[in-house]
């Protein structure tokens, strides 16, 4: 049979009809060329290389990543570890996972690096680059062991390795005030409506507190201070007047000599002291009373109303006048008052300064006389001499003997001062 074909007739279409022709004929025989002995290879995408845990504060340290193979692309253990670089460098096993593969460390990464992983793949290079997220951990404080804090001022707590997820819930500020938290990507801010002035503040963060990401929490807490100030109620710098707590063993009846520490501008030697004694029901009272003093930090500027107890609930025992005595080594106020054992508050107040110290008073057995201008004791408990009290007299001081005996030179004569002194237990 005879294929006949049919041209156009006219000379413009018989062109047209000729070019296209020609294309479809081109077309095939690229085709042709294509498939004679060419391997098929599909247009790849490139290989990539995704860490399998992340979030905003970086990659896991562990748990690896995942290398991508283009599809229509196979490649072996042995081909990736001789086209894939790390810097810096980190050893690594490989889990096949179908086409892909799993790239796990041998061991952590190191917190806050920043690693690269090239793929190279023939003249293609693909990069990719990661920072290992640290563990979040807290910096700075910006109030901390302040004073003189403004009343508006902001307390910002920075972090490293991200942020505070719910800081209004981890972190506890004492005493309570009103304002508004901001989180950010590395701090948490807290604006105060107002700071109470003159007022200590003690802020708290929760150990496991709750930070952004993937199940991360701060792992260790912590504690920071500042002090609001009022300068109308700050304690006089010009002048000072300071106590210690005193721990007594005293017979019955005896003084209880208190040593302080004063500057006064007049350099007045006996200066007027007013002395208060509360007594403690308890042990629980004295540690509830002084235990906000003794967290007073020594950095702060304090003010009367962080330095006096609360006495409500406590027995008074009354108020008395006395002066500032000078001895031989130091200066004291004496409280000739009877105290039976027990802890007190004694609140002593020079001018407008203002000290609260507590007086621990325990008790033994002894007996005294004044000769010769000599202080002779002899300390016992329960009829059993005790040896190594120290006995204090109008600033003066002595052990017993291993008898119990003790003597001290004195100025006045007499058994009527026989009471005038304390002795200590060991």
């Amino acid at each position: 049979m005879k294929m006949k074909i049919a041209f156009p007739k006219t000379k413009k279409t018989r062109i047209i009809a000729a070019s296209v022709l020609g294309a479809v004929l081109l077309l095939l025989a690229v085709v042709v060329y294509l498939g004679m002995g060419q391997e098929t290879r599909y247009p790849s995408s490139g290989y990539t290389l995704l860490p399998r845990e992340y979030d905003a504060a970086g990659i896991d340290d562990i748990r690896g990543f995942e290398l991508k193979i283009p599809e229509g692309t196979f490649v072996t253990e042995e081909d990736i570890r001789a086209n894939l670089t790390v810097e810096p460098a980190f050893s690594y096993f490989l889990v096949p996972d179908g086409r892909d593969y799993i790239l796990k460390p041998n061991q952590p990464l190191e917190a806050g690096q920043t690693y690269t992983l090239i793929y190279q793949d023939g003249e293609e290079s693909y990069s990719f680059s990661y920072q290992v997220r640290q563990e979040p951990k807290i910096l700075t404080c910006s109030l901390d062991q302040s004073a003189g804090i403004a009343l508006d001022a902001p307390l910002v707590i920075t972090f490293a390795g991200g942020s505070m997820a719910h800081p209004e819930d981890d972190i506890e500020i004492s005493p309570k005030v009103d304002g508004e938290w901001t989180v950010t990507e590395d701090a948490v801010t807290f604006q105060p409506v107002k700071w109470q002035d003159g007022t200590y503040y003690q802020v708290e963060v929760a150990v496991d507190a709750e930070m952004n990401g993937i199940d991360r929490t701060l792992g260790a807490g912590a504690s920071f201070s500042f002090e609001t100030q009022n300068p109308a109620d700050r304690i006089p710098t010009s002048d000072y007047f300071t106590a210690e707590n005193i721990d007594l063993t005293i017979l019955p009846g005896a003084e209880i000599q208190i040593p302080v520490s004063y500057y006064h501008v007049d350099n007045a030697k006996a200066l007027p002291v007013t002395m208060e004694i509360w007594a403690f029901p308890d042990e629980e009272s004295y540690l509830e009373g002084f235990g906000p003093i003794y967290a007073l930090p020594s950095w702060a500027t304090y003010t009367r109303s962080q330095t006096q107890v609360e006495t409500k609930g406590l027995d008074k025992i009354g108020r008395v006048e006395t002066q500032i005595q000078t001895g031989d080594a130091d200066s004291y106020v004496v409280y000739d008052g009877t105290l039976d054992a027990g802890t007190y508050l004694f609140r002593l107040e020079l001018n407008d300064q203002s000290v609260d110290i507590a007086v621990h008073v325990s008790r033994i057995d002894g007996t005294s006389f004044v000769s010769d201008g000599t202080l002779h004791v002899w300390c016992h408990r329960d009829g059993e001499a005790l040896s190594g009290a120290k006995v204090t007299w109008a600033g003066k001081k002595l052990h017993s003997t291993k008898k119990g005996y003790g003597a001290l030179p004195i100025a006045e004569t007499g058994g009527q001062r026989q009471l005038f002194y304390r002795i200590h237990d060991r």
